[in-house]
């Protein structure tokens, strides 16, 4: 009963009343209410900006989407743009703002996309804002050998992936081959149109074995051995092959004994042993 007193009508009134007769009475007062009565109006004010402020700073984040569907390969224009509002919960770390576009201008997509999909800074795009040599770590070097289907797997060397070089030098009265290199890493390939084929990559190597490859790559024939890239195992006493080599027959046994041991393969969600 207290409660409905409290926020009745007529309890209202009385309160106000009372009030404007104690005003009346005390003129000392009106300042006081005129200064209570802006700082009322100003607090509405400020309330009501903070509430707008809020509301619109949910989508204040704008990102980039692609316009249209681009196939893997594709140089992108700024008309392979558009521009969507999302709320900042809902925003991914590594989502390119709009702000951020002119720094994607002429790259290449690393992978078809669709219309209206999002564009990731770690995903689509090769990115070209550091200095190609901050790849290469301290103590090595970098040279690039010239490379076709036949010498290079296939194409399905990578960037990243170790290989071991191996090298055919031919003389007027026999031919050899040999193991140059051992376990080193791709740093990059260079992609022709179709991206999918290249016919160079290059090599992250110690100094002093720049000149091997040099010389390899002026006086014989490179061929690259793809590994896996946990096997770290090298060894030491690389054979040298020669036409007297394949005729030797206890030499072949010996690898084909090796050669018997299970491999276990992947293949989709199967696993097979060859």
């Amino acid at each position: 009963m207290q409660k409905n007193k409290l926020f009745s009508v007529s309890y209202l009134k009385k309160q106000f009343q009372f009030a404007g007769r104690e005003i009346k009475n005390n003129p000392l007062l009106y300042p006081f209410l005129v200064l209570c009565m802006v700082a009322l109006m100003i607090s509405f004010k400020v309330m009501g900006m903070i509430k707008e402020k809020r509301f619109f700073s949910r989508f204040d984040q704008s990102v980039l989407i692609f316009s249209k569907h681009l196939s893997q390969g594709s140089m992108l224009q700024d008309e392979d743009f558009d521009i969507m509002l999302l709320p900042k919960e809902h925003l991914p770390a590594n989502a390119v703002r709009s702000k951020e576009k002119e720094s994607f201008i002429g790259q290449k997509l690393l992978r078809s996309v669709e219309k209206n999909e999002m564009l990731f800074w770690d995903q689509f795009i090769v990115r070209s804002h550091a200095v190609p040599s901050q790849k290469i770590p301290p103590g090595y070097r970098v040279i690039s050998i010239p490379t076709d289907e036949v010498s290079s797997a296939s194409f399905q060397i990578q960037s990243g992936d170790h290989v071991d070089l191996v090298i055919e030098s031919q003389t007027e009265q026999q031919s050899k081959s040999f193991t140059l290199l051992q376990n080193v890493t791709v740093l990059s390939t260079h992609s022709l149109d179709d991206g999918l084929s290249y016919s160079s990559l290059s090599l992250m190597v110690l100094p002093e074995e720049v000149p091997m490859i040099t010389h390899s790559i002026r006086n014989s024939s490179i061929s690259l051995s793809l590994r896996n890239p946990s096997d770290l195992e090298v060894f030491l006493a690389s054979p040298m092959v020669d036409n007297q080599t394949l005729l030797d027959l206890g030499h072949k046994n010996t690898l084909q004994s090796d050669r018997k041991q299970k491999i276990e393969i992947l293949k989709g969600q199967n696993t097979e042993f060859f």
